[in-house]
């Protein structure tokens, strides 16, 4: 009996040993980065990458130079729609090239000029060779559209407003960078839809030639000539960022495969999503388990504080509560401007005053909340200062020739710039049915309404485009000239608005609170109100007498100006946006 027990206990474990095996039939594949985390995990892979793969070693193809030869041949199993011939184009969402028969190097325009081979990590950046090597390395070669291609040139990767040129339908941008941190460098932004891979590949890039980073040195306001972390900050962020938003697809996932058949190496931040945030993000304290994965998608989010009461008019002083239900997370708050304060327990006002607040844990700070409570004594409230939106609450209120922004009062979010084809979004603050908000740029943007009841046009007064829908799909465009794809049917009931393409009548603007965008949608999603405009002061309206002394702060709770005039506060700052006096600012 005991023999058989024995016996038994041994086949157990063989089966368990047996079992090791990574995803996607990867096996022991990457076993030796096993219980590393941060930049060791990093290194690890990168031995794995540039090894064998089931008996083959890494080898990237020849560039070619003929007609469906080296990488050009490649793209017939790695970038080919489900018809075998035509071309998947990252780039530009009208083209309909034939594998082989349109490949060249003529720019022409959009969808005429031919495709070619485009290195999203820009070969510039090391050196420019395409013998084998990062040049040929086909994890981050697409074939895309000639035009578009030489639009991009070697501008980094970010986002923009596509003030500097685009493709149809705003599907890809070039503009200046409007992520925090950027400095603003003019960079080109993809559509949405591929954001998540191209950053995936990014980290491959990194990751398998981290041996020649240094000498690559610092590149494209991306890449900081180091083995680690290897990208500057605001564009780590930024790329982290985008994977979050934009998981591995089933295209990814076969892409994937076909790059291994040809190159005998994997990307692993396809075959493990979320594994960058073992190296980078939110989990590099944990060790990475090749067989037992947790995944890098289930961290934990750091959530703004919230006040309680809300911010309002009250008759007499009352007892203010500030909660985060992050775990462990401190509260820093703020009174009137003054310099922040740990939270450690509730606030008792009794004048009128602003408060902010963020939260923070683990070296990472959460948005900054604001609020202003006003105690009248039984007074009359005070007329809001800046640009003042009042919620409309039906279809008679709408004015031809009025300012509004759209605005998912669930989430307190604001539609903002475009964003390939879909809007951004912005966060602002209601308060008794009213925002008060500057616009343009990263905040909310002002749609103008035009047209008539029925056939309504909203057009952004930022960057000139109408909203739009120009397929019957999750996507709201933005185009130049009107047409029925422009126009929209509004009804109003309550305060809530429902906005229907007219042209697919099944849609309605909606807000995905999922992945965070404004688009339309036929059913679910979070519904959305019209604010309008009343009235506008400038700054001085928000920051008032321009020679009290105030001080600045970042949106993430740092001091960046100490007890400095208000006309002097934004100089000399980075464009961006700002704290003063309790209320957020845009530096242009």
């Amino acid at each position: 009996m005991r023999k058989q027990l024995f016996i038994a206990i041994l086949l157990a474990s063989f089966s368990l040993v047996a079992s090791a095996q990574g995803p996607n039939s990867t096996g022991t594949y990457y076993k030796s980065a096993n219980g590393k985390s941060g930049a060791a995990l990093k290194t690890a892979l990168a031995g794995v990458i540039n090894g064998e793969y089931k008996g083959n070693k890494f080898s990237q193809m020849d560039y070619g130079s003929g007609r469906l030869s080296g990488v050009w041949g490649a793209f017939a199993t790695t970038d080919v729609l489900s018809n075998g011939t035509t071309i998947r184009d990252r780039y530009s969402n009208i083209t309909h090239y034939t594998l082989g028969d349109d490949q060249g190097s003529s720019s022409g325009s959009e969808a005429t000029g031919g495709y070619n081979r485009e290195h999203s990590f820009p070969k510039s950046w090391f050196g420019g060779s395409t013998a084998k090597g990062p040049g040929t390395d086909l994890f981050h070669i697409y074939p895309t559209d000639v035009w578009v291609n030489n639009m991009r040139g070697n501008l980094p990767f970010g986002e923009n407003k596509g003030e500097v040129g685009h493709s149809s339908g705003y599907y890809s941008k070039v503009g200046e960078c409007t992520v925090e941190g950027s400095g603003g460098v003019r960079c080109f932004e993809p559509n949405d839809e591929w954001k998540g891979d191209f950053a995936r590949g990014y980290f491959y890039m990194v990751t398998c030639y981290e041996s020649s980073l240094v000498s690559w040195g610092k590149a494209g306001s991306t890449i900081n000539g180091t083995t680690y972390p290897s990208f500057t900050t605001w564009a780590l962020n930024m790329l982290l960022k985008w994977s979050r938003n934009d998981p591995v697809s089933d295209i990814e996932r076969a892409r994937n495969e076909a790059v291994c058949n040809k190159q005998h190496n994997r990307n692993p931040f396809i075959d493990y999503p979320g594994l960058e945030e073992y190296i980078w993000g939110t989990k590099t304290s944990v060790a990475f388990s090749y067989d037992n994965y947790a995944g890098g998608g289930d961290t934990e989010i750091l959530v703004a504080p919230t006040f309680s009461p809300a911010g309002g008019t009250y008759s007499s002083p009352l007892t203010v509560q500030i909660t985060t239900p992050t775990t462990d997370a401190e509260i820093y708050y703020s009174i009137d401007d003054e310099d922040f304060e740990i939270y450690t327990g509730p606030l008792t006002v009794t004048t009128s005053c602003v408060l902010t607040a963020f939260a923070r844990k683990d070296g990472n700070n959460s948005s900054v909340v604001i609020e202003e409570y006003i105690i009248s004594g039984g007074g009359d409230t005070p007329t809001p200062t800046g640009n003042t939106y009042v919620r409309v609450e039906s279809a008679a209120e709408l004015t031809i020739g009025g300012e509004y922004l759209i605005v998912c009062e669930g989430y307190n979010k604001a539609m903002s710039g475009a964003s390939g084809d879909v809007r951004s979004h912005a966060d602002v603050t209601i308060q008794d049915k009213k925002i008060e908000t500057e616009t343009g740029g990263i905040l909310p943007h002002r749609l103008l309404l035009g047209g008539a009841a029925g056939a309504y046009t909203f057009q952004d007064q930022e960057d000139k485009t109408y909203l739009a829908l120009t397929t019957n799909g999750n996507k709201l465009n933005s185009v130049t000239t009107t047409s029925n794809n422009t126009n929209w049917t509004v009804t109003i009931a309550a305060g809530d608005a429902t906005i229907s393409s007219n042209a697919y009548p099944s849609r309605s603007i909606k807000y995905n609170a999922g992945s965070p965008r404004f688009a339309t949608y036929t059913t679910g999603q979070q519904s959305i109100s019209l604010y309008k405009r009343t009235g506008s002061t400038g700054i001085a309206g928000v920051l008032g007498d321009s020679t009290k002394k105030v001080n600045v702060y970042t949106v993430d709770g740092r001091k960046v100006r100490s007890n400095v005039k208000v006309q002097d506060a934004m100089q000399g700052l980075k464009p961006g946006i700002y704290v003063v006096n309790g209320r957020k600012v845009l530096k242009r």
